[in-house]
């Protein structure tokens, strides 16, 4: 489950990251607009041959490759490519215009072209940022419900092919809003981050896990049989009852969570599987809290 656990905060630095990029280039190019209408001398990191490595967003660029590279190898060196374009371009202007040589319109569209994909290709790994942050969780770094129905429907298929088991568990933390009350929002935000850890923790890398709203839980489960889906509830209660939140400010919170789990049927549809497992957990809550109810 581990692979699962991205943060916001990760995607928050990234974000800023391709945003100091952006920011580094459009510096440099209002740079290149002032050495022009001034005309006076540019720096060698505005007119070299190899300015690209000399400039600010050149050395950007090599410090995050490796992280744009994992996105798409393609676009990376698009615009590795576009970058040293528009500084062929530049240089090839700057060098006309202090030989005193007239200036091609064809060279200014070249340039031009450049400067566009390459800014594209920034805006492309801007909204591929934007677009993982929507699709998490700040506080626990669960997967939130967006694409949860397109992966609802890819699991119900593949257990259809393999004859297995989908299961769907709706997980509610018992009177939660006491820990708010008595300890305040912080703290049950921490409780909430601690519960997405043991049940991380607690599942494998198959099972599928989402902070569905407040202090709820989804989670998909395929199992070979209904008693490995026992095996991994359990375990969920042993790791909720045993590992109590630790609180920064050293104070120790012990929670108790209710679950509800449904089969889902044949050509069930996510909605319907929902339901099922949150009018069994309202049974279990019901029923007094602290426990499973099979449906």
């Amino acid at each position: 489950m581990d692979q699962l656990h991205h943060t916001l905060n990760s995607e928050n630095t990234e974000l800023v990251e391709i945003a100091e990029g952006i920011r580094l280039h459009v510096a440099w190019a209002q740079k290149v607009f002032q050495y022009l209408v001034l005309k006076t001398s540019p720096e060698p990191e505005f007119s070299e041959k190899k300015s690209h490595l000399l400039c600010d967003f050149g050395n950007w660029f090599e410090l995050n490759r490796n992280k744009l590279e994992k996105i798409s190898p393609a676009k990376t060196q698009a615009l590795e490519q576009a970058h040293c374009l528009v500084h062929q371009h530049m240089h090839r202007i700057f060098f006309r215009m202090n030989e005193n040589q007239q200036v091609d319109a064809s060279l200014v569209e070249q340039y031009q072209t450049s400067q566009n994909t390459l800014l594209e290709l920034l805006i492309y790994f801007r909204a591929y940022f934007i677009t993982q942050a929507l699709q998490y969780d700040p506080l626990t770094g669960l997967p939130l419900r967006y694409g949860m129905e397109e992966q609802f429907n890819a699991l119900r298929q593949i257990t259809k092919k393999n004859q297995k088991i989908l299961a769907v568990g709706l997980l509610d933390l018992d009177h939660f809003k006491r820990v708010n009350d008595q300890y305040g929002h912080q703290s049950g935000d921490e409780v909430l981050a601690h519960t997405a850890q043991i049940l991380r923790d607690s599942l494998r890398d198959t099972d599928h896990i989402f902070r569905y709203g407040g202090e709820e839980f989804l989670i998909f489960l395929e199992v070979d049989h209904t008693d490995s889906l026992h095996e991994i509830i359990d375990r969920i209660f042993q790791s909720i009852h045993s590992k109590p939140t630790q609180l920064k400010s050293g104070e120790v919170i012990h929670t108790t969570a209710t679950i509800g789990i449904i089969l889902v049927e044949p050509n069930e549809s996510m909605q319907t599987a929902i339901a099922r497992a949150d009018q069994a957990m309202y049974q279990g809550k019901q029923q007094g809290r602290d426990q499973a109810v099979f449906a």
